[in-house]
């Protein structure tokens, strides 16, 4: 399930796509269409973390995040996507975003005005990321 930490009313907007998802069966690509759109309007840093249920590193950075979204502040967005999920999975095939092929996680891309500003594979550690994000912002 993707979760969004700044904007709660988009949080909450997703929240109900997805929940209207499960209820009416919409296709999982058409709440990660919107989901990608979402992303591509946002004119602020958007931090999107790719991640998996069972991964160690991704435990830990999931585990670190909330010290992150306190760091940067409010003029970031954060998304998170399970790879183990459909929704994931639907997000995942929208090369528009990413822009880069995703082979191992966690992956944290961080688009900035609608372009993609920092790509990496594998958890960089929360003062790293830290450091990038304030550079956008």
């Amino acid at each position: 399930m993707q979760k969004h930490y700044q904007n709660k009313s988009r949080a909450v907007l997703i929240f109900s796509c997805l929940l209207f998802n499960s209820i009416l069966s919409v296709p999982q690509e058409i709440v990660a269409d919107y989901t990608a759109q979402l992303i591509e309007k946002n004119q602020g840093p958007v931090v999107i973390m790719i991640y998996a249920d069972y991964c160690g590193a991704c435990k830990t950075a999931k585990k670190e995040l909330s010290y992150i979204t306190k760091q940067v502040g409010n003029k970031v967005s954060f998304y998170m996507c399970n790879v183990q999920d459909p929704f994931g999975m639907a997000f995942l095939k929208n090369h528009t975003i990413l822009e880069r092929e995703v082979n191992s996680i966690p992956v944290f891309i961080i688009r900035n005005k609608g372009k993609l500003a920092y790509f990496q594979q594998g958890y960089p550690g929360k003062e790293n990321l830290i450091q990038k994000i304030q550079a956008l912002c």
